[in-house]
């Protein structure tokens, strides 16, 4: 890595742009591939497709997250239990609820254990 690059990548982990962090650590990544430096290269790799790994991980479990707290949130109105609400504050309340919930079940599904299949998970 060279100091332009060093500090390049500095700067884009402090102003958290990572888009620019990704392009210099791949330019780094391929410098070294070309100077016979395999280890560094895959390394560099390997560590920025865990960052993307990470974002999508992230990513899905905010869409689960979503649609099974809208779900929630319409079962509770549709069944009586719960009114709409007429102020933001009530949304607001509603929806944190919602959320929360949807947060609990997806974890408890997520450490249970499969019926029929020893040391199994759902999340496995």
């Amino acid at each position: 890595m060279t100091p332009e690059q060093k500090t390049a990548l500095i700067d884009a982990c402090e102003r958290q742009d990572e888009v620019r962090a990704v392009t210099i650590a791949l330019q780094i990544a391929a410098k070294a591939a070309r100077d016979k430096k395999n280890d560094a290269a895959v390394a560099i790799r390997d560590l920025i497709d865990a960052h993307k790994s990470r974002d999508q991980v992230a990513k899905e479990y905010r869409q689960l997250r979503l649609t099974v707290a809208t779900q929630i949130a319409s079962g509770m109105m549709a069944n009586g239990n719960c009114r709409a609400p007429t102020t933001s504050a009530g949304h607001e309340n509603l929806s944190e609820y919602a959320v929360g919930m949807a947060d609990a079940l997806i974890h408890v599904n997520a450490e249970c254990v499969v019926p029929g299949v020893r040391g199994a998970r759902h999340a496995d």
